[in-house]
């Protein structure tokens, strides 16, 4: 959508939150590519990640449907008690405090789990008990050299020979740049799509009542003892996970936990890396 919208070669350029589903190494490229792209042409950017409109000419701030602030961001930036210089302060101390927001999420994240298993047995939210391993865990999933392409292009193969294994109640999560394969992955576990070729097997141990939680966010309290698979942009999100994979061109070129993974300081340490910057 993007790259359309500059070949077009449009006097105006209107970005909403143009970078938000890419991974923090791919933001970076995209971002100066569109910086480039605005130079010479009328540009507006709606944006809550502050970083990516530092070179802009002017920032508005809006509040309950009210122009608050305007001006330049390094003027907006100093201005003392203003609305724009503490949202910068936030999200620069964001790193700082990611441990603290991270508990928060996981009790917010906790009470939604309930909830859901809630409706999967009444009886969880009557007896104020977690979800018994038997009810949400009955089985595990093994992919075995899996190849797929989408219809409408194939001849790329977006999932190439990737093969991997979660043991019952163990989780597994798939990181990596935007566009490597992960969600083509997990759709394929949905049964969205079928194999090319390979084997996607679930096994069960006594009946088909086995229930995968394929989660975007890994929800640490609600995975426990049962078969998760997770995929992350955020990798603080899934450092407790017994396996992670990294996708990358289609295929898993790096796996194992996450201790493993840094110290082998190999991509999945790269990107670890980029993010607390």
């Amino acid at each position: 959508g993007i790259a359309r919208a500059i070949v077009s070669n449009p006097r105006l350029l209107l970005l909403d939150e143009a970078t938000s589903a890419l991974d923090t190494k791919s933001e970076r490229i995209v971002q100066e590519a569109l910086d480039s792209a605005s130079v010479g042409r009328s540009t507006i950017v709606i944006a809550h990640r502050l970083s990516t409109i530092r070179n802009v000419g002017q920032v508005i701030v809006m509040e309950s449907g009210r122009v608050v602030e305007r001006g330049e961001y390094d003027e907006l930036r100093m201005k003392h008690d203003g609305i724009f210089a503490r949202m910068v302060m936030d999200q620069g101390m964001e790193r700082k405090t990611k441990e603290h927001h991270s508990d928060e999420k996981m009790v917010s994240a906790s009470s939604a789990a309930k909830f859901v298993f809630s409706l999967i047995d009444p009886q969880l939210e009557k007896e104020g008990a977690t979800p018994r391993r038997a009810q949400v865990s009955k089985g595990s999933v093994r992919g075995d050299s899996l190849a797929f392409s989408y219809p409408s292009q194939p001849n790329r193969r977006v999932v190439n020979d990737v093969s991997f294994f979660v043991e019952q109640g163990r989780s597994l999560a798939f990181v990596g740049p935007s566009g490597g394969g992960k969600s083509t992955i997990v759709n394929l576990l949905e049964r969205f799509y079928d194999p090319a070729s390979g084997q996607l097997v679930p096994n069960v141990e006594s009946h088909c009542s086995m229930i995968i939680s394929v989660v975007r966010v890994a929800l640490e309290s609600s995975a426990q003892g049962r078969t998760s698979v997770m995929i992350a942009h955020r990798l603080d999100t899934i450092q407790h996970c017994d396996e992670i994979c990294f996708v990358e061109g289609g295929k898993i070129v790096e796996r194992g936990s996450h201790s493993d993974l840094i110290s082998r300081r190999g991509k999945y340490y790269e990107m670890t890396e980029q993010q607390r910057l």
